[in-house]
């Protein structure tokens, strides 16, 4: 049994998709707040590539959840007030390599998440990355990281 520990807005780390809780360091593929399983998330700001993106995890039946505010009311609301609200796509940390492999078949890859050699850690879950490695995997939940520093991300990256 764990104690509950209040949810700092202004701490800096991975927080759960789900109810927010602060997860830095945690290695559970499950939060321990919710006990619900652990995503990753995808943020489009391309509609083209969202939908090549959820018809490859579709075509190879890879679950996955997404949110498309976009469409609909909604969408239609945000654009008369000049919003722009980006549709994301969630997957969790076990199907991520099948996730991998589907958009590899359809020629996409995951972006590569960058990350700022100051703070070695990765976005996902919040754990120590190797700063010795140019591309790292993290060893937690297999988020693929490259290193950025203050002249900004490498050339042909792109930060997510």
């Amino acid at each position: 049994m764990h104690e509950a520990i209040q949810h700092d807005p202004n701490a800096s780390g991975p927080v759960c998709q789900h109810c927010g809780y602060l997860l830095r360091g945690v290695r559970s593929a499950v939060c321990v707040e919710c006990g619900r399983e652990r995503v990753r998330r995808l943020t489009f700001l391309d509609r083209i590539e969202f939908d090549a993106f959820r018809a490859a995890f579709d075509l190879a039946s890879v679950p996955h959840e997404y949110s498309d505010p976009g469409k609909g009311m909604l969408g239609m609301a945000t654009v008369a007030y000049g919003l722009s609200i980006s549709p994301m796509i969630l997957l969790t940390w076990r199907h991520i390599e099948a996730a991998e492999a589907a958009l590899e078949d359809v020629g996409l890859a995951l972006p590569v998440a960058l990350v700022d050699e100051e703070e070695p850690y990765c976005p996902c879950c919040g754990f120590a990355l190797d700063r010795a490695l140019d591309e790292v995997r993290c060893g937690v939940c297999g988020t693929r990281c490259a290193w950025y520093d203050e002249h900004g991300p490498p050339e042909g990256a792109e930060e997510r």
